[in-house]
């Protein structure tokens, strides 16, 4: 009974660990209700041309929470126009980690720890009341200029790329591996034709009978062929 409701528990979580291995932004409404944080977003909305701040975080940390709070007192009511709030949790969600690895590679960045915060081609790690300055000037500077610069948003598209690549190489495998294994089987069934028509008894009967007739036509020659002359 044991092995039978452990069984049961796999099949079931099994599809929640493939889910949890996912990469899963959060816009700032789902980050704050993921934080239980209440909030007024009537002045806050997406926009393609607005500035990208990403947000990794974990879920529980009071400075990633704190962060949090500022965006949605202090930036939604002042700057609501200049920037989207865009989060990944990774304390929980690997693939979330795994962005952010390669993030801090990308800056540089040995020292890990959350909230990391990323606007254009800056990071900040750690928050406090008097970095929020800090991030509505980087916020700005990025806003104004003629020709940003998104970090994670490329990262996420040379992943991208990689993976397509792969699966465009997987695929060209297959359809090599599938014609390869087309003309070994026409190999195979052109051979197993003359196989399946006679079987091994008869086909050593043929050939005996071959024999028997050679020998016979050359003993015949032998005897009443064309004689040389003494």
């Amino acid at each position: 009974m044991k092995k039978i409701i452990l069984l049961m528990v796999l099949i079931f979580s099994f599809p929640l660990t493939f889910m949890a291995d996912k990469l899963k932004p959060m816009d700032l409404e789902e980050s704050l209700k993921d934080e239980n944080i209440s909030y007024d977003l009537s002045n806050y909305s997406y926009g393609e041309n607005k500035v990208n701040i990403y947000l990794f975080r974990g879920s529980g940390c009071s400075h990633c929470r704190d962060f949090l709070e500022f965006v949605s007192t202090t930036l939604v009511k002042d700057y609501s126009d200049y920037f989207n709030l865009v989060s990944y949790e990774v304390w929980y969600n690997k693939e979330n980690d795994n962005l952010k690895t390669l993030v801090m590679q990308h800056f540089n960045v040995t020292k890990s720890g959350v909230p990391f915060i990323v606007i254009g081609d800056k990071y900040y790690i750690g928050f406090g009341s008097s970095r929020g300055q800090d991030i509505i000037d980087a916020l700005m500077e990025e806003y104004n200029k003629s020709d940003r610069i998104d970090v994670v948003k490329n990262i996420i598209d040379e992943q991208n790329s990689s993976k397509n690549e792969e699966e465009n190489l997987d695929k060209e495998q297959d359809i090599n591996k599938e014609e390869n294994d087309e003309v070994n089987e026409i190999k195979v069934n052109q051979g197993q034709k003359f196989t399946d028509k006679y079987d091994i008894k008869e086909l050593l009967l043929i050939g005996f009978v071959i024999v028997v007739c050679v020998s016979i036509l050359v003993v015949l020659f032998i005897m009443f062929g064309p004689k040389r002359k003494k």
